[in-house]
């Protein structure tokens, strides 16, 4: 029989015990038409099934080809100056090809940039720290063995940094009014070229002043940016089961090495309604008596015990 490498081999039916194993020790097995002889076969199970009487699969040998096409699709990048970049080019073939690059067509090594380059190889990547806009140009890996080569062009753009601090999104934060013991979140989108530091402060009052001698207002800080901290964990603050020792104004600081931008929204704290029934209003803005002046719209509907 042939098995799926394309190799002969012998397939065994065992009705008795070894004592009735048609070959003896170390015969040799006949050598068939297709000129191809089979291996020798020793007696008995200990060295019948041994490994080295199995053939192994036969080695597939070829030209390089890419392992993971599609995240290479993205062919341009653009990324703003100061940023790293890493290009990718993950392979494989037999033999393990090499892998080296080009920058606009021509070889290039680490002593062509400033900066130096990183060149991990187990990754198939390139990595450049801090570009700057020099560094513009088409990057090209060539994976080759001795099979043939294969090769993928990237095209980064850097673009300059606009010497600007950041631009917070108008309207945020919004003020807000809600009762006691209610969850509140404070958004805050902020905008910069350059990477941003945002604080969340909390104003506050000393000896009955909030601003200090020098005018600058006493705060607290609630939240800032850490090591660990992404900028979007940061453009949202969160106050739960609020008292009235909340209320009161709330800043979101975004600073870059250009400088600072802020706004500001104030948190009002209304006691909880005590008593009323099941009202839905429909045509107006309305007062309900005993809820301590709080105001509900047309399409609020309330129910308590």
């Amino acid at each position: 029989m042939i098995n799926q490498f394309g190799v002969w081999f012998l397939s065994f039916v065992f009705v008795g015990g070894w004592d009735t194993f048609p070959f003896t020790e170390r015969q040799t097995l006949p050598t068939l038409s297709s000129n191809i002889t089979l291996p020798w076969l020793t007696a008995g199970p200990s060295s019948l099934f041994h490994s080295s009487n199995i053939l192994p699969p036969p080695t597939v040998l070829g030209a390089p080809y890419w392992t993971h096409s599609k995240r290479m699709e993205k062919k341009l990048l653009a990324v703003p100056a100061a940023n790293t970049v890493r290009f990718r080019c993950p392979a494989a073939g037999n033999p393990t090809p090499s892998i080296y690059w080009l920058k606009n067509g021509k070889e290039f090594k680490g002593e062509h940039r400033i900066g130096g380059i990183k060149l991990r190889h187990q990754q198939w990547s390139l990595v450049m720290e801090s570009v700057v806009p020099s560094d513009r140009g088409t990057y090209t890996c060539v994976v080759e063995n001795k099979y043939g080569s294969i090769r993928h062009t990237y095209q980064l753009d850097v673009v300059e940094r606009s010497r600007y601090p950041p631009i917070l999104h108008a309207g945020l934060p919004a003020n807000q009014t809600v009762v006691v013991g209610s969850n509140v979140e404070f958004h805050c989108k902020v905008y910069s070229d350059a990477q941003p530091h945002i604080q969340w402060l909390k104003h506050m009052e000393v000896n009955s002043s909030k601003y200090a001698s020098n005018g600058t207002p006493y705060v607290t800080v609630l939240k800032t940016s850490g090591v660990n901290t992404m900028d979007k964990e940061l453009e949202i603050l969160y106050l739960q089961n609020v008292t009235f020792e909340d209320a009161g104004e709330y800043t979101c600081l975004a600073g870059n090495y250009i400088g600072f931008s802020h706004h500001s929204a104030w948190l009002t704290v209304l006691p909880g309604i005590s008593f009323c029934t099941r009202w839905r209003y429909r045509t107006q803005e309305s007062w309900l008596p005993g809820s301590a002046g709080l105001i509900f719209r047309s399409t609020d509907t309330l129910s308590t015990n």
